[in-house]
Parts: structure tokens; C-alpha cells; sequence
């Protein structure tokens, strides 16, 4: 066997929602693959239940768990992907890490649709994160008037530059 044989191809998921940790479950348990998980969070949210979590039906362990649990025979980075350089396939995450990969995976989840409701993207809660639940939490519970809640649009969400 030539080392070129024996080198495992680096594959580096950016996202530990569904479709991170289901892509870094199936390539962790493929021989030759060395699987990198990064998210910003240590815990992976089963977020179709989190309005029971905010109504205090369910605690936050029920809907959250660690991702480094989630994937056996991967590696978990936390951090914030900053840039992305294609041509020398690196990622660099806030805290200046940079990551070499092989194959790189972009599974950063999605958002919210009003479906072009009239009025739901002004007036609606909508609930993807853990610190999101609280924040509706408080406010259900601490008897305080919700009002109009002024949301970012869509397109100020942060951006990742990718060198070309």
C-alpha cells in the first residue's frame, strides 16, 4: 500500500443540522473518509418541537443534544466558518483556525417561509434556535405586551466570502 493509498480523504461538513450530521453519519462509517463536523453550536436541535420547549411542555434536554455524540468517528470543531478558499481548499473560522479538506460540505440550514402570507413576516415568531425559544419564552411568560418585532429581510443575513 502507497501512502497515497493510506491518506484518508479530508471531508470538512459546515452545519451540524439534519443534513450535516446525516452526511457525517454515513462518511464516518466509510473506510478512507476523515470526517470534520463545524457548527457554532455544540448541540444539534430536534426544532420541530421547539414550541413545546417555549410553552414549558417539554426542557430543552428533550430537543437538544451534544453533536459530538451524534457523530461517532468524526471530529467536531466549534466555530464560525469566516472565509472559504476554493483554490486552496481551506476553511478559516473566526478564532483563525484553518481547516485543509478534500471534499467540503456546505449544510448550514435553512429559514423560515411565510409561504407570502400577507403580514406573517412582520408579525410572526418563528423558532429555530434554542436562545430564539427563550426569548418567546420570557415574553409568553413574564406577562409582557408582544408587539410588532422588527425582523432583518432576508437578504442582511451575514456573508461568508469565498475567494474565487
Amino acid at each position: 500500500m502507497t501512502a497515497s493509498e493510506a491518506r484518508q480523504r479530508r471531508v470538512v461538513i459546515v452545519g451540524a443540522g439534519f443534513g450535516g450530521l446525516s452526511c457525517a453519519r454515513i462518511l464516518a462509517r466509510q473506510p478512507g473518509y476523515a470526517v470534520t463536523v463545524i457548527d457554532r453550536n455544540p448541540y444539534q436541535v430536534f426544532s420541530p418541537l421547539l414550541y413545546q420547549v417555549a410553552t414549558a411542555g417539554l426542557p430543552e434536554d428533550d430537543i437538544a443534544y451534544p453533536v459530538r455524540a451524534a457523530i461517532p468517528g468524526a471530529t467536531f470543531c466549534r466555530g464560525d466558518v469566516v472565509r472559504i478558499r476554493p483554490d486552496a481548499k481551506t476553511v478559516r473560522l473566526g478564532d483563525g483556525t484553518v481547516l485543509p479538506w478534500d471534499d467540503l460540505v456546505l449544510a448550514v440550514g435553512s429559514t423560515g417561509t411565510t409561504f407570502g402570507v400577507p403580514g406573517v413576516a412582520e408579525n410572526a415568531l418563528q423558532m429555530k434556535t434554542i436562545p430564539a425559544r427563550g426569548h418567546r419564552r420570557r415574553g409568553a411568560h413574564g406577562c409582557r405586551a408582544v408587539g410588532r418585532r422588527s425582523r432583518a429581510p432576508a437578504g442582511d443575513a451575514p456573508r461568508v466570502p469565498v475567494d474565487l
